[in-house]
């Protein structure tokens, strides 16, 4: 495929829904899926965030051929692969520009191998006691390949004392309801074969704007949800990696922002 990948040609906001196979390894989009080992070029280091003078390697959420990713406008590159990651229990108490990355890989990395993420250093129970607890050393989720759906988001005025403001958010949870049950028919018609299978959340990349967690002119790049089909937790549901439009256009995945939807 050719072209990026943003709004409609209509101009409407298009989602991108990162689909979940019916199970885990059933076949889908080749070079993406959530969890399991990212396939890091090997020049390129998996990512730490700074703690107290440690480094803790943050979590591997998903990778994404961009090859792959169904025509959806201008924003996004079509070559490469977008790696995901996030540290989730301590960077929601520091910075949230800290706590992940988004690594943009070109070249082909077809026979790149998965690499799992590292095991993290002990951390004093002095800076975070709850922290072993609530996030095992080391912890990967769930491999699961991935398919991808488009739908039509509603975007939100920019000023909030727009008169249409009440009504759009109603639009939008129509359109992301509307999806979800597309989600559960498209799962439900795939004949069970294994007590393994996926139950519909609403990952998506791009989408409407909402002015809940995301002012400004920032692209709403990955929107993930708590998943237990990944054995992924989250203290807050959903979060947001967001990026400026303009970081965007100039491809530099450098400043992205963990945004927390309340």
């Amino acid at each position: 495929m050719t072209g990026d990948v943003g709004e409609s040609p209509a101009g409407g906001p298009v989602a991108v829904v990162l689909a979940k196979t019916a199970h885990p390894d059933d076949p889908g989009a080749p070079g993406c899926w959530f969890g399991g080992g990212a396939t890091l070029p090997p020049d390129i280091d998996w990512p730490v965030m700074a703690f107290e003078g440690l480094e803790i390697p943050l979590h591997f959420l998903c990778q994404i051929d961009l090859a792959q990713v169904p025509p959806a406008g201008d924003l996004l590159p079509r070559q490469g692969r977008l790696f995901f990651f996030w540290e989730p229990f301590l960077s929601p108490s520091m910075s949230l520009t800290r706590g992940a990355r988004v690594i943009h890989a070109e070249g082909d990395l077809s026979g790149t191998p998965e690499r799992r993420m590292p095991e993290a250093p002990e951390i004093p129970e002095a800076y975070f006691p709850d922290y072993r607890e609530a996030d095992p050393r080391g912890t990967v989720y769930r491999r699961w390949n991935m398919t991808f759906e488009t739908f039509e988001d509603a975007d939100l005025p920019a000023d909030p004392a727009d008169p249409m403001l009440d009504q759009r958010r109603k639009d939008q949870i129509a359109a992301q309801d509307a999806m979800r049950r597309r989600l559960t028919r498209a799962i439900r018609d795939v004949p069970a074969r294994s007590h393994i299978r996926a139950t519909p959340v609403l990952h998506r990349m791009l989408g409407g704007r909402d002015l809940d967690f995301e002012p400004g002119d920032r692209v709403l790049l990955l929107t993930i949800g708590a998943d237990a089909d990944l054995d992924l937790r989250m203290a807050v549901d959903p979060v947001v990696f967001s990026i400026a439009r303009d970081d965007l256009a100039a491809r530099d995945f450098s400043k992205i922002t963990l945004s927390e939807r309340p």
